[in-house]
Parts: structure tokens; sequence; C-alpha cells
């Protein structure tokens, strides 16, 4: 009776184990797609944002610094850096919600394996 109930035990602490491993499994894949789609989501926006900035920088005399701007180019500037904040809070604030909707989802990434068989080569 004790080696039945020793290898029951066993058998659950395997399959807890398979159970915990497969979690883990999962929230790496998980952790993994979220950091894809935020790097992805942010090279988007920023990219975007500079090429606006290559653009029409000029308008605002974009990298000079402001106490060499006249008048209206700093009032430029001023205008470009609240739209830039708020196409940045923007894009923040969605891909935010993007990451939060992405934590109510299991996501599962598709590996797979080869394996080689591996033969012993006689020297002749």
């Amino acid at each position: 009776m004790d080696i039945q109930k020793n290898l029951n035990e066993v058998e659950k602490f395997k399959k807890d184990l398979e159970i915990r491993q497969n979690q883990d499994r999962l929230n790496r894949s998980k952790n993994k797609l979220a950091r894809l789609a935020e790097k992805r989501f942010k090279t988007t926006f920023v990219g975007a944002l500079s090429e606006f900035e290559q653009g029409f920088g000029h308008i605002w005399k974009h990298g000079i610094p402001e106490e060499e701007l006249t008048d209206e180019e700093y009032d430029n500037r001023k205008i470009w850096e609240n739209i830039r904040n708020n196409i940045l809070n923007k894009s923040n604030a969605q891909m935010r919600g993007f990451l939060t909707e992405l934590d109510q989802h299991t996501i599962d990434k598709n590996d797979f394996t080869i394996n080689f068989a591996i033969k012993d080569i006689k020297e002749g």
C-alpha cells in the first residue's frame, strides 16, 4: 500500500509540475508578445513624429536653441510641442489599452522542435 501511495503522490506531483510549467510557458509567451507589441507601437508613433519633424521642422527651426528663434518660430515650436505631446499621450494610451486587453487573453507561441538522428561514423 505504501508503494501505491508513493506512486500516486509522484503522479500528482508530476501533473502539478506539468500544469505549472505550462502556465509558465504561456506567461512567457504573453510577456514576449507584450514586449514586442510595445516596441512596435513606440517605433510606429515615434517614427511618424520624426518624419514629420524632418519634413516640417524648418517651420520652428527644429534642433536650434530657443534663444536663437524669432518670435514666430518660437510660437510655432510651442504649437508643435503641444501637438507632439498630445500625439504621444494618445498613442501611449492606445498602447496601454492594447496591453490591458492582451492580459485578458491566453497566448501560446507556436514553437517547433526538430530532432536530428545522430549516427556513429566509423572510420574506415
